[in-house]
């Protein structure tokens, strides 16, 4: 579509001015969807909360396990090459996916995450979420790597899997009985420690 491929151009083009953010937004594309996923390793080991936290980190990753099985059945209808094989005069900041159809695993994984984090919190940090998945969004037109329609197409992917997951997976027996199973080995492996030492 023109209105995609526009709205592409309006925002890529902003990198050819040698923009101070293009540094950012490619830290931000490359190191973001790995920096969320060590936090989460790290949420799920140190929270004060441990078994509310566990809970959000199995839901999390079981939302990102069916947006990518959404994927799958959403490429067999759809897939798109990025814009830097399809147009002209792109600026592209990461050359590394050019190959890489919609969507991009690593967007998938980071909205998924994001919203399932949303969904299970309620302080005034979950509003911090919904301005990463912006950000990211932002980002991943900026360096080039996708169309704004590919970005918003992944976004309600994750969204409808964050949804799904958060209102019959999240808090369910079958979470609990993962968290709990977890909880009772990790006793016993301090246990086994404690004698040791």
């Amino acid at each position: 579509m023109q209105i995609d491929v526009n709205l592409f151009r309006a925002i890529n083009n902003w990198a050819h001015k040698g923009n101070d953010l293009n540094e950012i937004m490619v830290l931000f594309v490359t190191w973001g969807p790995s920096v969320l996923s060590a936090w989460l390793v790290w949420f799920w080991f140190s929270s004060r909360k441990k078994r509310k936290t566990r809970f959000k980190v199995l839901t999390a990753v079981c939302s990102f396990i069916l947006a990518e099985v959404m994927y799958l059945v959403s490429s067999s209808f759809y897939e798109q090459l990025p814009p830097a094989e399809t147009l002209h005069k792109v600026n592209e900041l990461i050359t590394s996916e050019m190959s890489q159809l919609f969507p991009n695993n690593n967007s998938l994984l980071f909205f998924s995450v994001c919203f399932i984090l949303y969904k299970t919190s309620y302080s005034q940090v979950r509003i911090s979420y919904l301005l990463m998945i912006g950000w990211l969004s932002l980002a991943r037109v900026w360096v080039g790597s996708e169309y704004p329609s590919d970005v918003l197409l992944s976004i309600f992917i994750s969204w409808l899997s964050a949804t799904i997951c958060h209102k019959t997976i999240y808090r369910s027996k079958f979470i609990k009985k993962i968290v709990y199973a977890y909880e009772n080995f990790e006793q016993k492996i301090r246990k086994k420690i404690g004698k040791l030492a």
